[in-house]
């Protein structure tokens, strides 16, 4: 029953997508590209197209439950909040002996 709001494919993506994330309404997603690019469909909240230079590529996207913003998560551990999704810290300070491959929210 996921309804579909579109594609990147239509548009001119400079990096790969890697991650996607459903609005919290149900009535739209953001793709995430490896660059920081964000691309909104549907009713998901058009909050930033860019995340500027980023010191490291980004792995995943997950969207607020009750905010309308999205986190993204890169892989040196960074956390980049959007809208009003609040800021809860990183990882991006600690040591890691591999990047960060994989993320998701709990709420």
């Amino acid at each position: 029953d996921a309804p579909n709001f579109g594609s990147a494919s239509v548009r001119n993506i400079a990096s790969p997508i890697v991650a996607m994330a459903a609005a919290s309404n149900g009535a739209g997603y953001w793709l995430a590209a490896k660059d920081g690019h964000v691309y909104s469909f549907g009713a998901a909240a058009h909050v930033s197209a860019t995340h500027g230079r980023l010191a490291s590529p980004v792995i995943g996207i997950a969207s607020s439950s009750t905010t309308g913003g999205y986190w993204l998560a890169t892989a040196d551990g960074a956390i980049v909040h959007v809208g009003k999704s609040g800021s809860y810290g990183s990882v991006a300070l600690t040591a890691h002996s591999e990047p960060l491959s994989a993320f998701s929210s709990a709420s």
